[in-house]
């Protein structure tokens, strides 16, 4: 046990593996020497520690703090997949953070995933909030063409550049449980890639009755690229999903729901933004069955479909189904599909199923939003926003233009 207090020495740190001590225990008691096979010794040193504190290997921790991806028991540091693996034995949910001195920005914040996707199988949140700009990516090699500027893959781009650049990637994240929860807080999901057919969530893929919640994340340049792949950046099924300051982006499906779908459950996008996704099939935004999606104070802009529904799409298979879409002071606009409803695909019932208000509407075409439609709408304008940027905060936005 510990009776006096110490100075632990922090990963990284120049008195690690440097020392010649000559006792049997630190000043806590713990064992000494403990030399660690990653930690180079110092010239003479036995790979014992400088001062009065002997680190030890890591034992089972929820702070992640390295960006390695490893799974090691005999060294000093937690990877995010070591901490995972810990939450999934733990019954009961669980929170990982990641440790502020090691997380600092940049490439110091890019864990870059060697061993393939991390599969989930707990309630859990992982909070990147305590680091900085937590990127977690499927980009094992670090071969993908980048958006400018970060570390996000641009699909489009590397499939120009090398198509061969992506065939080390992987899908980020898998929640195969049945049930429970998982929230993604303060991070960037991208990379993440499949290829197998009719295989689903490029990004995230989340089976669980629970709930998928992303807050103020990012979900950017991932892919489905098998036969039927739906969701290129998220794949929910029977579960809700709820973004909230988020935004969903440059993602890209070979079937339905280039950014998002969701089969069977609730959607709810609040202050978000779905731009720049593509799908081979309906729904370049977000493809739903049988939900109610609410959008709320949100931009979906700059989606493409080859199918219907260039920024929503509906499987509305018939009146009496589930379908429901209520959007409240949101901007949808300048998506593109096959020229059924370009921006969004009407409801089975809109007459009941469909809420529009105090939104822009950029192409009512196959929307089944008229004139009459709620109140205070905009609609067949142009709404005038800037490029997907860093214009403040922790994800990217469309700022609105003079004149919108």
């Amino acid at each position: 046990p510990t009776l006096t207090l110490t100075h632990a020495l922090l990963v990284g740190s120049p008195a690690l593996d440097a020392g010649a001590a000559a006792v049997a225990t630190d000043q806590r008691g713990f064992t000494r020497t403990v030399d660690f096979a990653t930690i180079d010794n110092a010239s003479g040193s036995n790979g014992s520690d400088i001062g009065a504190f002997e680190l030890q290997p890591a034992q089972a921790s929820l702070v992640v703090t390295t960006v390695e991806d490893l799974v090691d028991n005999t060294d000093p540091v937690t990877s995010l997949r070591e901490a995972i693996s810990f939450a999934n034995s733990h019954a009961g949910s669980d929170t990982i953070t990641f440790a502020p001195h090691v997380f600092t920005g940049g490439a110091n914040s890019l864990i870059r995933l060697a061993s393939g996707e991390l599969q989930i199988t707990e309630s859990l949140t992982i909070d990147g909030s305590s680091g900085t700009d937590v990127v977690i990516s499927g980009d094992a090699e670090g071969d993908d063409t980048p958006v400018t500027g970060t570390f996000i893959t641009d699909v489009d781009t590397s499939l120009v550049d090398d198509p061969m650049s992506l065939n080390d990637n992987s899908r980020v994240i898998n929640f195969t449980a049945g049930s429970g929860d998982l929230t993604l807080k303060r991070l960037t999901i991208t990379g993440g890639r499949i290829t197998g057919q009719s295989d689903d969530g490029g990004g995230i893929r989340f089976m669980s009755t629970g709930a998928l919640a992303l807050d103020q994340s990012n979900v950017s340049g991932n892919s489905t690229a098998g036969r039927y792949g739906d969701g290129g950046g998220v794949y929910t099924r029977s579960g809700s999903v709820t973004l909230t300051g988020s935004t969903v982006s440059g993602n890209r499906s070979d079937d339905d729901g280039g950014g998002i779908v969701s089969l069977f459950g609730p959607v709810r996008l609040t202050n978000s933004t779905v731009s720049g996704n593509s799908s081979g099939g309906n729904g370049g935004g977000f493809y739903t069955d049988d939900s109610t999606v609410r959008v709320l104070n949100s931009t979906i802009t700059g989606n493409t479909a080859d199918g219907i529904g260039g920024g929503i799409s509906l499987f509305a298979d018939n009146a009496n189904d589930d379908e429901r879409l209520i959007v409240l002071n949101s901007i949808v606009a300048q998506n593109t599909d096959n020229g059924t409803a370009p921006d969004l695909l009407a409801p089975g019932d809109p007459a009941n199923d469909l809420t529009v208000d105090f939104s822009l509407i950029g192409d009512t075409t196959g929307s089944g939003i008229t004139a009459a439609t709620g109140t205070g709408n905009v609609l067949n304008v142009d709404p005038l926003l800037g490029p997907l940027a860093d214009n403040g905060g922790p994800t990217l936005t469309h700022a609105l233009l003079q004149g919108s």
